[in-house]
C-alpha cells in the first residue's frame, strides 16, 4: 500500500513545485497583439476599470509571447511573437485599462540635442508654479525652484 502512494506523492510534489514557480508571474494581453507572461518583479499587471489601473506592468521590448501568437498581430515575425516595443498601460476603452503599443516612438526630452525641445505641457507659461522646465529634467537641472516675486533669483536672471 505504501508503494502505491509514492507515485502519487511524486506527482503532487511536482505539481506544487510548478505551482510555486509560476506564482511569480501573471499574464497580460496587449491590445491587438498576443498575451505575455510578466514576472511579478515588474509589479502588478496593467488592468482595471475606473480612474486608475490596479497595476501598470506591461510587456517590454523583446519579451516573448506566451499565448495568442498568430499571423496578423503586431509582434508576429517568423513564426513567433516578440514585443516590438515597450507596451504602455493606457485606457483601451471608456474606463477600462490595458496594455497597448504606442502609435509612434517618443523621444525623452533629455535625449534631444536641442535645448528648446520639451514634452508638451505648458512649461513656458509665466504663471507656472513649477517654473519653465519639467521637474527632474536632468539636462537642465531641477530649476527654477524659487519664486521670482520673493527675490530668490538675481535680478535679470531667468525672468521673462
Amino acid at each position: 500500500m505504501v508503494r502505491i502512494l509514492k507515485p502519487f506523492s511524486a506527482v503532487i510534489a511536482t505539481m506544487l513545485c510548478l505551482g510555486l514557480a509560476t506564482a511569480d508571474t501573471a499574464t497580460v494581453s496587449v491590445l491587438g497583439d498576443a498575451t505575455y507572461t510578466i514576472p511579478s518583479s515588474r509589479g502588478k499587471v496593467c488592468k482595471g476599470t475606473g480612474a486608475y489601473p490596479s497595476g501598470t506592468a506591461c510587456p517590454l521590448k523583446g519579451d516573448e509571447a506566451s499565448g495568442g501568437c498568430r499571423e496578423g498581430v503586431a509582434s508576429y515575425k517568423h513564426g513567433k511573437c516578440v514585443a516590438p516595443k515597450v507596451a504602455q498601460c493606457v485606457l483601451v476603452s471608456d474606463d477600462t485599462w490595458g496594455c497597448a503599443y504606442p502609435e509612434k516612438e517618443t523621444e525623452a526630452p533629455s535625449a534631444s540635442t536641442d535645448p528648446r525641445v520639451y514634452p508638451s505641457g505648458g512649461y513656458h507659461k509665466k504663471d507656472s508654479k513649477h517654473g519653465d522646465y519639467p521637474k527632474g529634467d536632468n539636462k537642465h537641472g531641477n530649476y527654477p525652484k524659487g519664486d521670482y516675486n520673493r527675490g530668490d533669483y538675481p535680478k535679470g536672471d531667468y525672468k521673462h
